[in-house]
């Protein structure tokens, strides 16, 4: 059984959508995702995922949809060092996301049916905060990982333990197509 992580593809703002090479990364995903029998999508509520899951149905087949809160944008922490980088955020506002982000791990890695692969469409840093609690290692560590827009995360389950079986692929996406912000 395996939980695809898939990074919405590359979008504009106001409004919120894809662009035509963040549509044409998520045909390419979908084309690579056509491999896994995929039971169950579930999505972020943001425009830019929604739109990236419903494009990659399209091509995979019946799957059980579902949208969720909990797969939305976040920044669910960072050390004291990056604090920075990072602009203006409060505690409060901190200990929000990463309550989310928690609740994203308990709903679809720990609380997942097991008998089928899953697809999460999300972003990049609930990506990488999902790898780092599925390992069980420091989740301040996510801001070390980069996540291209429609790269393939894949925890594997095996032996009753999750395993990362690729981060951040991006074979199914040739160099000029490949974007990151």
């Amino acid at each position: 059984m395996r939980i695809i992580l898939l990074r919405h593809g590359q979008y504009k703002k106001n409004p919120e959508t894809l662009t035509k090479l963040g549509i044409r990364q998520a045909q390419l995903a979908a084309n690579r995702l056509k491999e896994y029998e995929i039971g169950r999508v579930f999505s972020s509520t943001m425009p830019r995922a929604v739109q990236t899951a419903h494009l990659v149905r399209a091509k995979i087949g019946k799957a059980i949809y579902q949208e969720s809160d909990f797969l939305r944008e976040c920044v669910p922490g960072f050390s004291a060092e990056e604090r920075d980088a990072f602009g203006d955020f409060d505690d409060l506002q901190l200990e929000l996301h990463k309550v989310q982000a928690d609740k994203a791990y308990e709903s679809f890695i720990t609380g997942r049916k097991k008998k089928k692969n899953s697809l999460l469409v999300c972003h990049g840093n609930i990506i990488r905060y999902l790898v780092c609690k599925s390992l069980n290692i420091d989740t301040n560590l996510w801001t070390y990982m980069d996540i291209y827009q429609c790269g393939l995360t894949i925890l594997r389950e095996r032996k009753g333990r999750l395993e990362l079986e690729s981060l951040n692929d991006i074979g199914h996406i040739p160099s000029k197509y490949r974007t990151y912000l």
